[in-house]
């Protein structure tokens, strides 16, 4: 999925310094993430053992989760922005096979530049999510993925989605480049779903065509989160962010495409 030019041995050698780059950016990331975290969770610890209200202690704990999911997806954010570099545009929704068949997520392919790249070379790049080889492979996943949600690790599923379509960053057809986004300031690349149900490989996310443009929404596939706060969402040309409360579906539908409604 990585694509170098073999005869380019320069644009080669600059894209794999990026990786190694990126390889060691990612293991003091996660380092200070963890570093952070177990700060947080030591404050929480402490408020339970001097018999602290239970509201600032539910409080403490919330804020410690909060503070580590945005950790995450500022990560992440990171790493998408490397891969766009290396390989000049997005990463499109899913690899596919000769045949077309989507074979594995974008977030497989992500590995590499989220410092995993010893579980990416497990992944036979041939074959389906699902398949005999790559199956066991789930168990895999990144923790970063999961936006600290203990259900969502213990069950593999992605916390981070895609919204694929036509008019979004995940195009399958061509992948969209940074040319190609009018208003990169509001446009979403990535989306919260907490209690998504779709195993991290799966090439699966949101789809434009068929989501619910209502935050939480409890019927449909939607941007949805931990119930103290709203979704937290990666935009491409800022910080990771909760998106307010007063956000309309209109407005939301709009920062879902690479134009922001223009």
């Amino acid at each position: 999925m990585v694509g170098l030019d073999e005869g380019d041995g320069g644009q080669e050698s600059g894209a794999r310094e990026l990786i190694a780059m990126s390889e060691t950016n990612a293991h003091w990331e996660r380092a200070r993430f963890r570093v952070s975290l177990r700060g947080l969770l030591v404050l929480i610890v402490l408020a339970s053992v001097i018999a602290l209200p239970v509201r600032f202690v539910i409080d403490a704990r919330r804020a410690a989760r909060t503070t580590a999911s945005f950790g995450a997806m500022n990560y992440i954010r990171h790493a998408l922005e490397n891969y766009r570099t290396v390989n000049g545009h997005y990463p499109p929704p899913y690899s596919v096979d000769a045949n077309a068949k989507p074979l594995l997520s974008w977030r497989v392919h992500l590995l590499p530049f989220l410092g995993y790249e010893h579980v990416y070379a497990k992944f036979d790049l041939s074959k389906p999510w699902d398949s005999q080889t790559n199956k066991p492979l789930i168990a895999e996943m990144p923790e970063v993925l999961a936006l600290l949600d203990a259900e969502s690790m213990r069950l593999a599923h992605t916390a981070v989605c895609g919204v694929t379509g036509d008019e979004t960053l995940f195009r399958l057809q061509p992948p969209v480049t940074s040319d190609d986004i009018t208003d990169s300031e509001n446009t979403i690349a990535l989306v919260e779903v907490t209690g998504s149900g779709i195993p991290w490989t799966e090439p699966r996310d949101l789809k434009f065509d068929n989501m619910s443009f209502e935050l939480n929404d409890a019927e449909k596939p939607s941007l949805r989160s931990p119930s103290w706060r709203r979704p937290i969402v990666i935009s491409v040309g800022r910080e990771c962010r909760e998106l307010p409360a007063q956000i309309s579906r209109e407005e939301l539908r709009a920062m879902l495409t690479i134009s922001a409604g223009d």
